[in-house]
Order: structure tokens, then sequence, then C-alpha cells
């Protein structure tokens, strides 16, 4: 297990702007699943013991793949894109990594050709097995839908030779094993999900997936400003996923609902307004206190600088009801533009003073919501992104949302952004 952490942590440093969706993968360990690594529709990455056997950047390069399957949804995406090919592959035999003759789903190469092309560009060396769309004569920059019915139309089944109508699987031959094409692998064998249950290897929803594949995509963005050097398959996906096509409330109020639960987990205190579950156990004769988890503290700082306009404020006042909603308890607002105006505690979006109209600076009114006592777990601040920000994060504050109005404005690094469509 400490090889395969210290791979992931590997491939971190390979891909800084993948970390976000590297960390969030769960890890199940399963002597079980058949091939070294694969990650299944639920973001779990399954992995063999055998795979720690291989060297530290085989490794990390394996969960940049299996990551990279996982952004682009490709499990969700296959819409019954069931043929199956025979192809020489990574496998597992025992305790060892080998080169196997075995069927393969002809979506999964599909994809292969689609993210390796990206893979070796960030890798900067080619793998042995790696497939590419030269591997098959094929033109770069397609999808891997584009890849799927080019490749079909290419391998024809094998002929059976007995007269049947049946299905034959169709073969590949290639001079070495290919590195991925695995299936889901959760939906292979009922003992892997077992595995991952025991595991407790959580399930990451659709919605958490969309939130990952979001913040990766700002990652990748802000890496090209900074560095770059970022491969022209990848900056094209992070465009595609920031386009103004993504459900941002639904994005914002789920951002701000697992911030939240970061936020208070773990933060348990005892009360005798809620009797112990095991009181029952000792016949009721001897009172016991419950546990009760804290309610969230979340302060919202709501830039009102002569940039923002009335619709864009009246969209704050609205937003606020939400977080109201959400975590039912008071909210700490703030308005303002180079300094604070107002501070309020607040149960409903109609209290909400807005004063403002000059210059923009919301390191003021973050630093406004910082001094705030008991010290609060979220800071969600709605602002247009023209103005400087703090060099870092508060350093008692668990998390900060940034809500961006414009597509255009500027977020810290530190902060969870989310990118508001107007159309949506």
């Amino acid at each position: 297990m400490d090889k395969i952490r210290a791979a992931r942590f590997r491939a971190m440093n390979i891909a800084p702007y993948f970390s976000h969706v590297l960390a969030a993968m769960p890890l199940v360990r399963s002597e079980s699943l058949p091939w070294p690594m694969g990650v299944d529709k639920w973001g779990r990455c399954f992995y063999h013991p055998a795979v720690e056997k291989l060297d530290l950047d085989t490794i990390a390069a394996i969960f940049l793949h299996e990551a990279s399957h996982l952004l682009r949804t490709h499990w969700r995406r296959q819409n019954g894109r069931n043929d199956t090919v025979v192809v020489v592959q990574m496998a597992v035999d025992g305790d060892r990594v080998v080169a196997k003759a075995a069927p393969a789903q002809l979506w999964n190469i599909a994809c292969d050709i689609a993210i390796n092309p990206d893979l070796q560009e960030m890798l900067g060396r080619r793998l042995e097995g790696m497939l590419l769309p030269e591997t098959f004569d094929l033109p770069p920059g397609l999808s891997a839908e584009e890849y799927y019915d080019l490749l079909r139309q290419r391998i024809a089944p094998q002929d059976g030779g007995d007269g049947d109508d049946e299905e034959q699987e169709g073969k590949i031959e290639l001079e070495t094993p290919i590195f991925g094409g695995h299936p889901d692998p959760s939906a292979e064998d009922g003992n892997l999900e077992r595995e991952a249950e025991r595991q407790g290897a959580r399930r990451l929803s659709e919605l958490e997936q969309k939130l990952i594949a979001h913040r990766t995509a700002q990652e990748i963005l802000r890496h090209e400003k900074t560095r770059g050097d970022i491969p022209a398959g990848l900056k094209r996906w992070a465009k595609t996923v920031l386009s103004p096509k993504l459900p941002w409330r639904t994005i914002l109020r789920s951002t701000v609902r697992l911030a939240i639960q970061g936020a208070v987990a773990g933060k348990v205190d005892y009360t005798w307004k809620r009797p112990s579950r095991r009181e029952a156990a000792l016949g009721g004769e001897i009172r016991l206190p419950g546990l009760m988890m804290p309610l969230p503290r979340v302060g919202v700082a709501i830039d009102t600088s002569g940039s923002m306009s009335e619709g864009e404020l009246e969209m704050a006042l609205a937003e606020v009801g939400g977080i109201l909603r959400e975590v039912r308890a008071k909210v700490w607002v703030v308005s303002g533009d180079t300094k604070p105006h107002t501070e309020q505690l607040v149960y409903d979006p109609r209290e909400v003073e807005l004063v403002g109209g000059g210059g923009t600076d919301m390191r003021a009114l973050i630093r406004a919501l910082a001094r705030v006592q008991p010290p609060l777990d979220t800071i969600v601040v709605i602002t247009d992104g023209y103005t400087p920000w703090p060099k870092r994060k508060p350093r008692h504050i668990h998390s900060v949302i940034v809500v961006l109005t414009d597509p255009d404005g500027t977020s810290p690094s530190w902060a969870r952004t989310v990118v508001i469509d107007e159309g949506g």
C-alpha cells in the first residue's frame, strides 16, 4: 500500500493539475482483480497487489491513465458499445503482472486511443504497449466515439467456420501487450463490489464527479497560463467542461454542501437533549448524553463595487437564500467594495443590506469574515473577479468558495471556484 500511495503522489508531481482527481479516487486493494488496476463508474480505483512489483513511474502512469478515464466519463458514455476483441494485454497471473491474450472491450481500446496521446505528452515518453491513434493509422484528436466507429469498421469478427450466425469475437494483432483497455472492474465480479464495501471505499456520486472534473478543468487552464505545458487534448477537454452549459446553481449548492460537511465532519459534542442509544442496553436506569454535531458557521462576502450589475446583486441575494436553506442556521453576510460597508448576521436574505459602488478589493471583506468569533467554517465570496486576492486562505477557515459572475474574472488557486452560466 505504501508503494501505491507513493506512486499516486508521484503522479501528482508529474501532473499537478490532476492532484484533485487523484486524491478523490478511493483505493481498493483486490486480489480478485484480473488486471493491474482499473477505475469503475463510481470513481473507485481498484488495484491488484501484483502492481506493486512494477516500477514507481509505471504505476504513476497507470494512475494518470485511470484518472483520465474517470474525468472523461468513459463508463457513462459507453451506451451499449459492447463489442469485444481478443488482445494481448497487461494482466495478473498469481502475484505477477504478465502479458496475456484475453477478451477486451473495443470501447475501452477506443477510449485509450483518445486519452493516451495526452498521457504520452504528460510523461514525456511513450510507454511500451501504449495504444495511440497511429497504432491503427488513425488521425489524432478524435473522440472515443469516433475512434470506436473507425475501429469497428476495420476489425471484422473472426469467421468461426461453422455457419452459425452468432457473433464472434474480433481479434487485434499487436506486437506488445496493451497499456490499459480494461472494462469497469466493479461490473465484472460481485467480489470486487464486496471488497470495496469491506474496505469502506465509498461511491462518488455523478454530481461529485462533475465537481471533481470542474475543479480539475480549472486547474488545467490555470496551469496553462503559468506553465504553458498542458497537452492540447486536455486543454480542449477543460474548455468544454468549463463552457457555459454547467448547471451552476446545482454545482454551487453541492460545492457549499460538501464544504460544510467537510468542515463539521468529526466535530461532535455531548448533549443531554438527545439520550444516548446505549441507554437501552443499560435497562434505562442510567442516563447517558447523546452526541450532537454542531451547526456549520458560514460567511458570505458580496462584492458591491461599481462593476457589479443590479442583476448580479439580485443573484447574490438569491444565493444567500440558498445557503441559508442549506445550513439551516444564521449566516454572516458582509457587503462592500474596497472595504466592508455592512456586516450582518441574518436568517433571511431580505435582511441583507447591500452598500457600495466604489472600487473592488475582496481582501478586505475576507479579512472581515476571518475576524468573526467563534471562527467560521466556510466563506463564500460572490464577485465578478476583478479584484486582488489574498496570497493564501485564512488559516483557521476550512474552505473558501468563490462564485464568479464574470467568466473572465480571476479567483485564487487556494479557493474552490464556481463560474456562473447566465443561461443556466
